[in-house]
């Protein structure tokens, strides 16, 4: 799984994203079109119980994305349940957010958990010990978070698109700007990467 393409946009690279990349050559080329087929015909098979438990998930994310009446229904309703279910939002909740509450180390259990992306405080991944000859063993890697990278224009857009999100979900504008371009610099320091003052966006 590429877990960071959302599966509504390209639910092929979400599901295979990883193995895609680690598959380079003329055979999976020849039958990429064939497995994408292949593919859509199982995700579109009813979820049973017996399956296990990736499959259903996989199944579960692909009809969901699929059901764009209900996408249309819910609206807002499915994605600011789920924003609650795992802390909150300062941008959204105001005054009301309690800071002393949050607990980071909860909030990447929750984000994992769900499937989300959880490596905004450090990463936490494993290697494969390739440099040894021996691919079947690997070794815990804990770095730097995931933060974000490119050119000022880049990390414009990344703050521009955080802030129309907020924007959508309730935020005001003025405040979405202030507080996301905030969040944007600590990201960037977890790295130790800032911007200088003639970068920022």
């Amino acid at each position: 799984m590429d877990a960071s393409v959302d599966p509504c946009d390209d639910f092929y690279q979400f599901a295979c994203g990883k193995f895609i990349k680690q598959s380079e050559g003329s055979y999976f080329q020849f039958t990429d079109k064939f497995v994408k087929e292949q593919l859509r015909v199982i995700l579109e098979e009813n979820v049973t119980s017996q399956e296990p438990r990736p499959f259903r998930v996989l199944k579960k994310i692909y009809q969901a994305c699929m059901n764009t009446t209900s996408i249309e229904l819910d609206g807002l309703t499915t994605i600011k349940s789920i924003i609650k279910d795992l802390g909150g939002w300062p941008v959204l909740k105001g005054r009301k957010w309690n800071q002393k509450k949050f607990d980071w180390k909860q909030s990447v259990y929750k984000f994992r958990n769900f499937g989300y992306n959880f490596n905004y405080f450090i990463t936490v991944g494993t290697m494969s010990y390739k440099d040894t000859g021996n691919v079947s063993s690997n070794m815990l890697y804990i770095g730097p978070a995931d933060v974000p990278r490119g050119a000022p224009s880049d990390l414009k857009q990344y703050l521009n698109e955080m802030v129309q999100v907020a924007t959508v979900l309730g935020a005001k504008k003025s405040v979405a700007k202030r507080e996301l371009n905030e969040s944007l610099e600590f990201e960037l320091n977890l790295n130790d990467k800032p911007l200088s003052r003639t970068e920022k966006p």
